[in-house]
């Protein structure tokens, strides 16, 4: 079974990308640094869940970088240059892997808000949609709002 994991980038991600020159370096290993210094929120989980037998595909949806990277590494470079290119890059990423199980993952929920999960659904509409939320919800919103496209929600949320 194969999960795409969808994650936000810490404040921190633009320093270390500088300090450590991860510009210069492919998708997997910006991706394989990121984990190990835990920028990819928890950077352990893919390993675990390789372990019991999934295979994973995670990447930081505003981290632009990283996905201007992937564009780079994957022939998709034509994508940056569209005005909502984070996300078309990350369609296409959707597309290329095929994922039976697309997680939103705390604040990628918040990044990748109910219009652009609602695109995400028409390319990988076969998909099991499931979301993770720690936080209140944003203002002028409800719970059936914000997760109504969601097919399975965990939170750690009091409501």
């Amino acid at each position: 079974m194969k999960i795409f994991r969808v994650c936000p980038a810490p404040a921190n991600t633009l320093d270390f990308w500088s300090y450590n020159k991860l510009f210069e370096l492919s998708f997997s290993d910006q991706i394989r640094l990121l984990r190990r210094e835990n920028l990819i929120l928890p950077g352990g989980w893919a390993e675990v869940m390789g372990q019991l037998g999934f295979e994973v595909f995670e990447t930081n949806y505003n981290d632009v970088y990283l996905q201007s990277g992937w564009a780079r590494d994957n022939g998709s470079v034509d994508l940056i240059f569209k005005d909502n290119f984070l996300l078309e890059i990350l369609i296409e990423q959707i597309r290329v892997f095929e994922p039976d199980i697309i997680l939103f993952y705390a604040g990628g929920l918040m990044h990748v808000e109910r219009a652009g999960r609602d695109e995400i659904r028409k390319a990988a509409p076969n998909a099991f949609y499931v979301g993770y939320w720690g936080d209140e919800l944003p203002p002028k919103t409800t719970y059936s709002k914000y997760f109504g496209d969601l097919d399975y929600v965990f939170t750690s949320s009091e409501r």
